[in-house]
């Protein structure tokens, strides 16, 4: 703990200090240090942290101009992370991502992305009015997860519309940990003179220990975004926007462009107790990171070893000994032939019969993430958990299910290939950009079961882990109304469309 104290903390110390010197204040927010806090969140919480919700008092800093104890905090994490220049965000790497498009790409420009990409960068899409080119993941139908991006497809799309892209954007990690070659990536993108940027908000911890693959900032990618409170310790919806030195001194990314962006996409009046976060868990990693990243590992070992051995299970991880994987990414996959449900059913016994919860719940699959938070009793609970779960719900169990399927769910190799399709080619019809199909002036909603043939107008997701199925400006077609459908009686979250009257927005 002494030796945590030595690293400088400068934003969270002068939250701390500035908190406890306030005599009297009559300055925003109303609830005034918690002393009227509603007493519900006082008997649950406690009252002290209250008082450190403040405001930009001069001796913290703006977050929009910083030139204080945020830019201190700032500097600190760019040195820890490798970047020439870092910005915290309290708007999530949602909010990084679309800054970071909105400051490097323009309209009616094209930008390369991957068709699974987290649903915050086709937003960013609508907002500067570029238009996407798509690009494939390599991919297990079967079980509908993506791995790593081919470097031959971004060289492919790039020959094809040379000198018309101005980015090429990266998920790496994506949600089931698979890690694309950003280091050949990003000499592609530099030979075509195309910005790089990587959607690293499952990859934070990377650069802490040397058992996981290289962080995307030292294999040559321009942007980086985190999601801090993802696989550091930081508060949720925290995050950091991270630029390469090399980035900034050739000129490639100009960082007033970057930090104009970040004002149009982030609250004016930031949560400390956020920002202080950041500062926090930065310096916690860079005393404590590797150890505590190590008791991860020898967990999710542990968790690997023993959930092979659960009747109905297998763990996907590395397919051979050159992936590139997060090895604290547990991806348990259903035995098809084994099981009478799907993994949402079972995401909903594991919530309400042991009190375990995953990070994503799938049609046959389930994610599991393990943390420098997790304990040996975590895994414990878990292995247990669906051992008996294996019992229960196997086929010919005599067990009521949680949900009844339709007929088509209970094929997943059908749902399966059925959802692939989306995102592989050839891609769904993009007849319209998401910009125009967006701002469309004759947008309606019809039935859901009306709408194939139409150009959505609207983005609809599964969330987690918040990809499109369908996209603003695509025809909506048979399969993406196939896969909502199925989703639905699944179970699953699905957003973006008027779930009440059944309709969506289209053109």
């Amino acid at each position: 703990m002494e030796q945590e104290y030595s690293v400088p903390s400068p934003l969270f110390d002068k939250l701390v200090e500035e908190s406890k010197r306030i005599k009297a204040s009559f300055h925003f927010p109303g609830h005034r240090r918690g002393s009227a806090i509603p007493s519900c969140m006082r008997d649950s919480f406690g009252s002290l942290i209250f008082s450190a919700d403040l405001p930009e008092l001069p001796a913290l800093d703006n977050l929009a101009n910083p030139t204080g104890v945020i830019k201190e905090a700032e500097d600190l994490a760019a040195k820890v992370f490798s970047a020439g220049k870092s910005w915290f965000l309290v708007n999530g790497a949602t909010s990084g991502m679309l800054a970071a498009i909105m400051s490097c790409c323009r309209p009616k420009r094209k930008v390369l992305v991957p068709r699974n990409v987290h649903q915050s960068v086709l937003y960013a899409l609508i907002l500067c009015g570029s238009i996407p080119v798509y690009i494939a993941p390599n991919y297990h139908a079967n079980y509908n997860i993506a791995f790593e991006i081919p470097e031959s497809s971004i060289e492919e799309q790039l020959r094809e519309h040379r000198g018309e892209i101005d980015a090429v954007v990266i998920v790496s990690p994506n949600y089931h940990g698979y890690v694309s070659n950003i280091s050949d990536i990003s000499e592609i993108c530099r030979r075509n003179d195309v910005i790089l940027i990587v959607d690293e908000a499952h990859g934070a911890h990377f650069i802490f220990h040397p058992s996981f693959p290289p962080p995307a900032l030292r294999s040559g990618a321009d942007i980086v975004v985190h999601g801090t409170h993802k696989c550091l310790t930081s508060l949720t919806q925290t995050g950091m926007l991270h630029v390469s030195s090399d980035a900034l001194s050739s000129g490639r990314i100009d960082a007033s462009r970057i930090s104009n962006a970040l004002q149009l996409v982030q609250t004016s009046s930031p949560n400390y107790l956020l920002l202080a976060s950041l500062d926090a868990s930065r310096q916690q990693f860079e005393v404590q990171g590797e150890a505590m990243l190590q008791n991860a590992l020898a967990l999710s070992s542990l968790a690997r070893s023993q959930l092979e051995e659960v009747p109905g299970f297998r763990v996907l991880g590395k397919r051979n000994p050159t992936d590139m994987f997060d090895p604290t990414r547990m991806n348990i996959v259903m035995t098809e032939d084994y099981w009478d449900c799907n993994g949402f059913d079972i995401d909903q016994l594991l919530i309400e019969d042991y009190g375990v919860y995953a990070e994503l719940p799938s049609f046959n699959h389930l994610v599991f993430i393990i943390s420098p938070g997790n304990l040996e009793s975590d895994i414990s609970s878990l292995v247990y958990a669906l051992k008996e779960i294996s019992t229960k719900l196997k086929k010919d169990s005599n067990t009521m299910l949680v949900s009844e399927l339709p007929q088509n769910c209970k094929n997943w190799q059908f749902f399966g290939k059925t959802a692939s399709r989306l995102f592989q080619p050839p891609f769904p019809l993009q007849r319209i950009s998401p910009r125009d199909a967006f701002y469309h002036p004759h947008r309606e909603y019809v039935q859901f079961a009306d709408s194939e043939g139409r150009i959505a107008a609207c983005t609809v997701s599964c969330y987690p882990p918040g990809i499109p199925i369908l996209l603003p400006g695509e025809e909506i077609s048979n399969d993406a109304l196939t896969v909502i459908d199925t989703l639905r009686g699944f179970g699953a979250t699905v957003t973006g469309f008027n779930e009440d009257h059944n309709t969506i927005q289209v053109v």
